[in-house]
């Protein structure tokens, strides 16, 4: 009787724990994968046109819920181009993730967003010492990377790019958009990439094929409505696949294709696994 009651009281108290919150840390957060990889690497999170603060957030919010890294900067970039930062930084190898916002998201001149991602990268290696950062882009974010890449590539002075993951890059052209050529998002692509039909905009960004960081990996991930559009909605399979060619042939590339609703181009950023890609990709 008396080992009845024993083991009662130990359901009890163990329920009760459980009720409290008291349960062990260990039971209760989920851990990393064991083959996760951390670092001080930083990984700089940039919103497409029109983006804001909530744009990342949600791919950020699950990367932290992961355990694969922690949510440590906002930097905001004002209307005269300051920047407003919150949160900071630390030594440890904790996979540190940056929310880049740009507060006037509507000026659709990526070269101009460039210049200040340059002043944003060289404030956080001025700070930290970092020698490679990654990014995970959407949309336009994609075009602030590149003018920034063709202007700053092959700069000693800072810091080299580590990983790449661009999402519903527009690379070639986009749909209701002029990017000088109407028939570019109907391009055929050569095995290398590039297109038959090249758009003003593809003519501009062509450099980057010679000097695209050789070291870095990229991840290119685009999506397919499956209505006939071949597009996500806004971006053309074929513009986002074009990204191949304006890496260097010695970078590492590799592309996924996600089909159906949750492949429309808002959405994609938010697919949960798109979010899986990116967490292997980046951290595994």
């Amino acid at each position: 009787m008396l080992n009845k009651n024993m083991f009662l009281i130990s359901i009890l108290t163990a329920t009760l724990l459980i009720l409290s919150g008291c349960t062990p840390a260990k039971e209760l957060v989920k851990k990393a994968p064991a083959d996760a990889q951390f670092s001080d690497v930083p990984t700089l999170f940039l919103h497409g046109f029109g983006g804001d603060a909530d744009s990342m957030k949600p791919m950020i919010k699950s990367i932290t819920a992961a355990k694969l890294g922690t949510e440590t900067e906002i930097i905001h970039v004002q209307a005269n181009d300051t920047l407003a930062t919150s949160g900071t930084l630390t030594a440890k190898n904790n996979n540190p993730l940056i929310n880049v916002v740009f507060d006037d998201s509507t000026n659709g001149n990526p070269a101009h967003n460039a210049t200040v991602l340059r002043a944003i990268i060289e404030k956080l290696h001025h700070q930290y010492h970092f020698k490679q950062f990654n990014v995970v882009a959407h949309s336009m974010g994609n075009s602030t990377l590149a003018e920034y890449l063709l202007a700053n590539a092959n700069d000693p002075d800072l810091p080299t790019l580590n990983k790449y993951v661009a999402i519903a890059s527009i690379s070639n052209s986009f749909i209701g958009g002029n990017s000088g050529n109407t028939k570019a998002s109907e391009s055929p692509l050569l095995k290398t990439g590039e297109p038959t039909i090249k758009s003003t905009m593809f003519t501009h960004l062509e450099k980057l094929h010679t000097t695209f960081p050789q070291a870095a990996h990229v991840l290119n991930i685009f999506g397919n409505l499956d209505n006939g559009s071949n597009s996500d909605g806004r971006v053309p399979i074929n513009s986002a696949q074009s990204l191949k060619y304006l890496t260097s042939p010695g970078a590492s590339y590799q592309q996924h294709e996600y089909h159906g609703a949750a492949a429309q181009h808002s959405k994609l950023k938010r697919n949960p696994q798109v979010e899986k890609a990116v967490m292997r990709f980046l951290f595994e």
